[in-house]
C-alpha cells in the first residue's frame, strides 16, 4: 500500500536523522525520496482532504529538513555560520518535491499552498540558511498547480499563473545571479494551459497571445539557441479553440468583451481585430503557420496537434457544409503525409466526419468494412503510421473492439428487421384496405 510504503519511509528518514553513526546521515535524497513518497499519496488518493493531508505531510518534511539545518547552524563553532559541506544543504530537490505534492493533490486550497510555500523561499535568511533559491522549476510547479485549478473554478487561476511568470521574466533582469532565474518553454506552455482549460470566453485570445510572447520575446530574452520547441504550444491553441464555439463574444487587445449583434460588431473601431480574435481563425492560422513552418523553427506538427485541430473542425463548422469535408480531408492528407495517423487521429477524424462514407473513403475501407472492426493502427498503409509512438497504435482495447463490434452487427440486425416489419405491415394494411373496398 502507498500510505504504508510512505509511513515506512518516513520512519527510516527518522531513523537517519537520529542515528549518531556517521556513515548514517540523512541527506538531501534521503528527503527528497520520502517527499516524493507523500507526492504520490497527494495524487492517488480519491478523496480531497486525504489528498491534502498527505501534501500536507510533504511540507513538513521539507520543512524538517530545515529544522535540521537549524539545528546545524546553531551548533557550528564558527559563530553560526552554516557548513556550506552540510548534506542537506544547497539542493533544491526536497524543496521542489515538497511543491510537487501540492501541484498533484488537486485540492482548493493546493495553488495557495504552492504559491505560499514558493514565496517562503524567497526569503533571503531561509535562502541563506538553506543556501538555495527557487529556480525555474520551482515556478513551473506553482504555475502546474494554478493550471489544474483552472479546471474546476471558475476563478483567476490563470492569471495567477501567469503573474508568476511575469514574476520570472522580472527575476531574469536581476543583477544578483544567484536571484537571477528565467522562464522557459515549459513556463509558457504551462501558463497557456491554464487558460486552454479554463474554458473560458477569452481563453484562445489569450492563449494566442501568450504563443506570439514565447516566440518573440522568449525565443530573444530568455532561451539559448539550443533551445527546441516543439510543437506543443501550437497545440495548446488549437486545444483551447475546440474547447469554445465561434460565439458571440470578440475580445480586443486591451482585453474588453464586447457583443455582437444582429447587424454586426457594435463598436466598428476594433471589426479589424476581430478576426485576430476569432478562435476558428486563430486556430487555421496557428495551424497554417506551423505546417509551413513561419516562426522558422523547424517543428513539424504530430499526431497531438494534428487530433486537435480535427477537433477544432468539428467544433466550428457545420456537419453538412463544403468547408468541414475540405478541411478534413486537408488536415487528415497532411497526417497521412507525415506518418502521423494514430488512434488520436482516428477518433478525432470519426467525430469530425460528417458520415461513415466519408470516413471509409478517407480511411480507404471496402464499403463492406466496418469502421469499428479496425482494432489497431497498423492495419493501415505503413507510411500513414510511420512516426506513431506504439502507445497510441491501438484504436480500442479488445474488450472494447469486440463490444463495438457486437454492437454494430446487432444494430444491422435490428435495422433490417426493423425494414422487413414495416415492409410487411405495409403490404397488410394494403391487402386489408382492398378487402374492405
Amino acid at each position: 500500500d502507498s500510505a504504508d510504503s510512505a509511513e515506512k519511509a518516513l520512519g527510516l528518514l527518522s531513523e537517519l536523522i537520529h542515528s549518531e553513526h556517521a556513515a548514517l546521515q540523512a541527506d538531501a535524497l534521503a528527503f527528497a525520496t520520502v517527499i516524493n513518497a507523500y507526492s504520490k499519496l497527494a495524487d492517488k488518493k480519491k478523496s480531497a482532504k486525504a489528498r491534502f493531508e498527505a501534501a500536507e505531510r510533504a511540507e513538513e518534511i521539507w520543512w524538517l529538513l530545515v529544522e535540521e539545518l537549524e539545528k546545524n547552524n546553531s551548533q557550528a563553532p564558527t559563530g553560526g555560520k552554516n557548513d556550506h559541506g552540510h548534506p542537506l544543504a544547497g539542493d533544491i530537490g526536497p524543496f521542489n518535491a515538497a511543491l510537487n505534492a501540492w501541484a498533484r493533490s488537486f485540492t482548493a486550497d493546493s495553488p495557495h499552498r504552492a504559491e505560499e510555500l514558493l514565496y517562503r523561499l524567497l526569503d533571503r535568511d531561509l535562502q541563506k540558511l538553506t543556501q538555495i533559491h527557487p529556480d525555474t522549476v520551482s515556478f513551473n510547479t506553482v504555475m502546474q498547480a494554478w493550471a489544474k485549478a483552472a479546471k474546476v473554478e471558475k476563478t483567476e487561476a490563470p492569471e495567477k499563473a501567469e503573474e508568476l511568470l511575469e514574476l520570472l521574466k522580472e527575476l531574469s533582469t536581476r543583477d544578483d545571479p544567484e536571484m537571477r532565474v528565467h522562464p522557459d518553454v515549459v513556463s509558457y506552455v504551462t501558463v497557456m494551459n491554464a487558460y486552454a482549460v479554463s474554458r473560458r470566453r477569452d481563453s484562445v485570445y489569450h492563449v494566442n497571445r501568450l504563443l506570439h510572447d514565447l516566440l518573440g520575446e522568449g525565443r530573444e530574452k530568455y532561451f539559448s539557441d539550443g533551445v527546441k520547441i516543439t510543437a506543443a504550444p501550437f497545440t495548446v491553441v488549437l486545444k483551447a479553440a475546440s474547447k469554445v464555439s465561434t460565439g458571440s463574444t470578440i475580445t480586443s487587445e486591451k482585453n474588453t468583451m464586447v457583443e455582437e449583434d444582429a447587424f454586426g460588431i457594435m463598436e466598428g473601431d476594433i471589426a479589424e481585430e476581430s478576426s485576430m480574435s476569432d478562435p476558428y481563425l486563430i486556430a487555421l492560422e496557428t495551424y497554417s503557420a506551423l505546417q509551413s513552418d513561419a516562426y522558422e523553427l523547424g517543428v513539424s506538427p504530430d499526431h497531438v496537434l494534428f487530433a486537435a485541430m480535427l477537433d477544432v473542425i468539428g467544433e466550428h463548422t457545420d456537419a453538412d457544409s463544403i468547408e468541414r469535408r475540405q478541411r478534413i480531408e486537408e488536415i487528415f492528407h497532411d497526417a497521412c503525409q507525415a506518418g502521423q495517423v494514430s488512434s488520436l487521429v482516428v477518433r478525432s477524424l470519426q467525430k469530425a466526419c460528417p458520415n461513415e462514407d466519408i470516413l471509409k473513403e478517407l480511411l480507404q475501407l471496402r464499403r463492406s468494412d466496418a469502421v469499428v472492426s479496425i482494432e489497431s493502427v497498423n492495419s493501415f498503409p505503413k507510411q500513414w503510421i510511420r512516426f506513431v509512438p506504439p502507445e497510441f497504435r491501438r484504436i480500442s482495447t479488445r474488450s472494447e473492439h469486440f463490444r463495438k463490434q457486437s454492437d454494430h452487427y446487432k444494430k444491422r440486425g435490428k435495422d433490417k428487421t426493423s425494414k422487413k416489419g414495416k415492409s410487411g405491415e405495409g403490404k397488410q394494411k394494403r391487402q386489408t384496405k382492398k378487402f374492405i373496398f
